[in-house]
């Protein structure tokens, strides 16, 4: 999630960079599959609205005293990860060929369960992109 805004006082649009913080939601296999992805989204809701500055320094700080690195590998399969960027939208750009018609990052550092969530190429709609086991 994003700490760009969150942040008291807010980091300046200037600002060039990552400023990051994980959100982690868990539910039990059956749980999900009686009460759907509705369920899975709600959750992730729950997380998205209490991120806060309290919460990111405090995550900050237990990060500095208890740091882990995360790798691709170092991802289970049955985990689902889910990330996107406001900041840059794919469907703006255009470098003289045209407008883009499809958003395709490849497999490239990434692991089983990664999902991108963007804007589409028309006003409200999403693209998703799900990266499966090969």
């Amino acid at each position: 999630m994003s700490n760009r805004t969150k942040f008291i006082p807010p980091l300046p649009e200037t600002y060039f960079g990552n400023s990051i913080t994980f959100g982690m939601v868990m539910a039990k296999d059956d749980e999900v599959l009686t009460r759907g992805f509705g369920f899975l989204a709600s959750l992730l809701n729950e997380v998205v609205n209490s991120h806060c500055d309290e919460k990111i320094k405090t995550s900050i700080k237990s990060w500095i005293q208890n740091f882990y690195i995360l790798s691709s590998g170092g991802i289970a399969n049955k985990n689902f990860v889910a990330r996107n960027s406001q900041r840059f939208i794919m469907y703006g750009n255009d470098f003289g060929w045209g407008r883009p018609i499809a958003i395709q990052t490849g497999r490239n550092g990434k692991s089983s369960g990664i999902t991108s969530v963007s804007p589409g190429p028309d006003e409200g709609s999403i693209d998703i992109e799900i990266l499966l086991p090969i």
